[in-house]
């Protein structure tokens, strides 16, 4: 990403009417919390000196599973990221929730995510990411937390596919069994600046006990990205794919490159 001095930056306002259409469209309907971290980790790091800030918003419609659960209806992410070494990318993450009619803090992350050195263009990578999270959940007990979860991804010509294999550990509380909670896209670009995608998430549950395919949340997802202006912009769609899945999903991802 090209680092922009903030005094020279003007923010184009085709990202506010996104933004506010797509909240606006998946705030009218009762929702569920989707995924902590609606994205699937790919290459895309920040350089050293350089500084992210990213903001997500995911939504899923219940299924019937949840109709006697707590509600955290509209949830969302901030993440700030800085490139410290060659490889090497630190952030720290603030997960939010609105349950009813107001916005609370659901937990602190920081992570530190390193891709090996590969071709920018064509062929295979690798790359970890671990994280470290308190967690205040609406509907829970605090807890604290890890998140391991290794990258995957193979370019060739136009397309790029990467998989997630997420790991969450928890370190307290009572229910300390690792669960395995995978996520893949394959991508199709379509010019410099935009590409459409598929994306799939999973709560495929403990690790040593696996569910069985109808006790899974499966999520799929018809996914634009593009670039308006200085920012990178994901805007995703789909619905579940088993019956204790979410009904649909929605989610929207901007992101940004900070100056000095």
């Amino acid at each position: 990403m090209t680092i922009v001095p903030l005094k020279q930056r003007r923010w184009p306002r085709h990202i506010g009417h996104i933004a506010v259409g797509m909240v606006f469209f998946i705030s009218t309907i009762t929702c569920i919390a989707a995924p902590t971290d609606f994205r699937v980790l790919t290459d895309d790091i920040a350089v050293p000196g350089e500084t992210n800030l990213e903001w997500q918003l995911g939504h899923a419609r219940q299924s019937n599973r949840f109709t006697d659960s707590v509600n955290p209806a509209r949830q969302g992410l901030f993440e700030l990221a800085n490139g410290i070494l060659p490889q090497w990318e630190a952030s720290v993450q603030i997960p939010v929730v609105r349950n009813n009619i107001s916005w609370r803090v659901a937990g602190l992350n920081a992570e530190l995510q390193y891709v090996a050195p590969h071709h920018q263009e064509e062929n295979f990578y690798w790359g970890l990411r671990g994280e470290i999270a308190y967690v205040n959940p609406v509907d829970g007990s605090r807890a604290w937390q890890t998140e391991w979860r290794p990258i995957l991804g193979y370019r060739r010509n136009a397309w790029h596919a990467v998989l997630n294999l997420g790991l969450m550990v928890p370190v307290t509380g009572h229910n300390q069994r690792g669960t395995f909670e995978p996520s893949a896209k394959l991508t199709r670009n379509i010019d410099e600046r935009s590409a459409v995608s598929v994306e799939y998430f999973v709560e495929a549950g403990p690790f040593a006990h696996l569910y069985s395919h109808r006790q899974r949340n499966e999520l799929a997802l018809a996914v634009v990205d593009t670039k308006v202006g200085n920012a990178d912009v994901n805007i995703g769609i789909g619905k579940g794919l088993t019956a204790s899945s979410d009904r649909w999903v929605a989610k929207i991802v901007l992101s940004f490159a900070l100056g000095d």
